[in-house]
């Protein structure tokens, strides 16, 4: 990860609740476990930006920076503008594509069940992985590429119990 890499949070519906619009200098409670997870990404070094459409105004951006501060321990930078270094977005809005093809990852809008969508969305992601750790000058011994065997094992397991359980 380069030194200008960071991961996008949205505000609204993702860092805090949201159940509808008040005013641009309202910001909701914070959601604990998306809290959580960013003060684990700044524990580990990894710059969090909160990506959101507010940031048009100076103001409210101060506004975001004191809830950060106020929920996260510090202050974040606020952005409305995605660049190269973003790696990754955590949104309540997006919905993800397979690279250079258009189609979703996950179906859940075409009114698929919770599991049978969160199991695509995974299986995809491992289909996605396994293409990336068999390029050519990949150790496939690494600490990486040996963890994302264990980890994709233990989610077929997983699913392997559910369906039975399910009966399927």
């Amino acid at each position: 990860m380069s030194r200008n890499s960071w991961v996008g949070v949205d505000l609204d519906g993702t860092l805090a609740h949201y159940d509808h619009w008040i005013s641009e200098k309202h910001i909701g409670e914070p959601i604990p476990a998306m809290v959580d997870r960013v003060k684990r990404w700044l524990e580990k070094g990894i710059q969090v930006k909160i990506l959101t459409a507010r940031a048009i105004d100076l103001d409210v951006v101060q506004l975001i920076q004191e809830w950060c501060y106020k929920h996260i321990g510090q202050t974040l930078e606020v952005t409305n503008k995605k660049d190269f270094g973003m790696f990754e977005l955590w949104d309540d809005r997006a919905v993800r594509v397979v690279k250079n093809t258009g189609m979703p990852c996950c179906k859940r809008y075409k009114g698929e069940d919770g599991y049978s969508s969160m199991r695509k969305y995974i299986l995809s992601s491992i289909d996605f992985c396994n293409e990336e750790i068999n390029l050519p000058g990949r150790d496939p011994n690494s600490n990486v590429i040996t963890a994302f065997r264990e980890r994709k094992s233990a989610f077929l397991d997983m699913f392997n119990f559910i369906d039975h359980e399910k009966g399927e």
